[in-house]
């Protein structure tokens, strides 16, 4: 009876110890041990195991930290990555390059006549202006910018005296027969074209009384 004690008590540690290995390999839930090296918690394609931020998915190793300073992605000014002006679509501006065609009767009344025309780039002016009546009935081309025309224009309706101010190169005083100027370089701008009957130059032999008949052919082109 002695003698076989000792031999159950060996069989029990036995399997003692053996249900001890064997619940070694087994989580608290019953899924094996070994199941966390397979888990992602982020769901970023990395196992948690190997993963240097496992709640982070936009971190997988410790340089995405390093270089990045922050999360990958962004920029320092909170902004998405890849973003930038440059990206932003382009816009052009149409040039529009206008012309006149057509006869005035200038009078002593209504002693000048204006083409106000309007370019958005650098162009090229070219008039031809034919006197309709005789060469004693001379006329003025006149080219102004803004400013310079409403001090010419106050002056011609008697609003104030004063000196004519001076005309742009391209201009063309005492004009006879008839007239043609070509490729007048300005920059873009606003300007007028004056057919000029005043009295405040040399509007003829005839004097300022008597009507000119002026037809005008004007364009503007690119440069």
């Amino acid at each position: 009876m002695d003698n076989r004690q000792p031999t159950r008590r060996t069989l029990l540690a036995g399997v003692s110890a053996g249900l001890t290995l064997a619940l070694a390999g087994c989580s608290s839930d019953g899924s094996a041990a070994d199941d966390n090296d397979v888990q992602d918690s982020d769901g970023d394609g990395v196992v948690d195991s190997e993963d240097y931020a496992p709640r982070d998915p936009a971190v997988q190793r410790e340089s995405d930290v390093q270089s990045g300073g922050g999360t990958a992605g962004s920029t320092e000014n909170g902004g998405s990555a890849g973003s930038s002006t440059d990206s932003q679509p382009q816009t052009t501006t149409e040039v529009t390059y206008p012309s006149y065609s057509g006869a005035h009767s200038i009078s002593a009344r209504e002693n000048f006549w204006a083409w106000e025309f309007s370019v958005a780039a650098e162009f090229s002016l070219t008039y031809r202006a034919i006197n309709q009546r005789d060469e004693n009935y001379d006329f003025d081309m006149l080219l102004y910018p803004p400013s310079e025309f409403e001090e010419y224009r106050a002056l011609a309706n008697e609003v104030r005296e004063g000196i004519r101010p001076q005309y742009m190169d391209g201009s063309a005083p005492d004009v006879n027969s008839g007239v043609e100027v070509t490729d007048i370089r300005l920059p873009a701008g606003t300007y007028y074209l004056v057919i000029d009957n005043t009295d405040l130059s040399d509007a003829g032999d005839w004097g300022t009384e008597d009507t000119r008949r002026v037809r005008l052919e004007a364009t503007t082109t690119s440069v």
